[in-house]
Parts: structure tokens; sequence; C-alpha cells
């Protein structure tokens, strides 16, 4: 998410350079008020009152609004490590490896 000056709010997902939704903020709701910033609370603002759960693997937070150029290189989605999958690999060649001697 990244809040111009102007108000302008802007939500990116996954690092993507378009944003998946942009919005005013002429009620101020997508700011840090009193050293606090929420990222998770109620909808009281359009008088629905609730919002589903949610979860957020990681939250990055900067000192000003990025261009959408730098979007991508700021977010990077992580891949899955070398080693969980080297695992399941030597756990699927030893499953086919037992099955073969009890077959």
């Amino acid at each position: 998410m990244t809040r111009t000056p102007e108000k302008q709010v802007e939500l990116y997902l996954n690092g993507n350079a378009t944003p998946i939704a942009s919005f005013y903020d002429n009620f101020d709701l997508a700011v840090i008020s009193q050293g606090v910033l929420k990222f998770f609370q109620d909808d009281s603002a359009t008088g629905i009152e609730y919002s589903k759960s949610g979860v957020a693997a990681f939250i990055r937070v900067w000192n000003g609004a990025l261009p959408p150029s730098l979007i991508p290189d700021a977010m990077p989605v992580p891949e899955p490590s070398a080693w969980v999958l080297g695992l399941a690999g030597f756990a699927a060649t030893a499953w086919r490896s037992l099955r073969r001697r009890t077959a």
C-alpha cells in the first residue's frame, strides 16, 4: 500500500507493479496516528462494521510512497527453500523404492 501527500492510496499484491485497488483517503484512515499504524481493523468508516479475517505473512514500511517502478524490487515474492524441495524429492524416491520392494 502506498499513500501520497495528496491522499491517493494504491494497494499492491505480491510485488506486482500494477495496483489492485486505488482510492482517495479523504478521512485519513491510512495514516500513522500518534505513532500507531493499524493494519487489521474492522471497517467502521463505511458502516459495514465487520471485516473478514485475513493473514499477512510480511509487511514492510517506508517513509514515503514508492513509485510503481520500485514495487517489484521492494516486495519480492519468496520462493520455496531448496532444502524443502530436496527433502520432498528424497522422500518421494524413498517411498517409491519401498513400494517396489513390497510389490
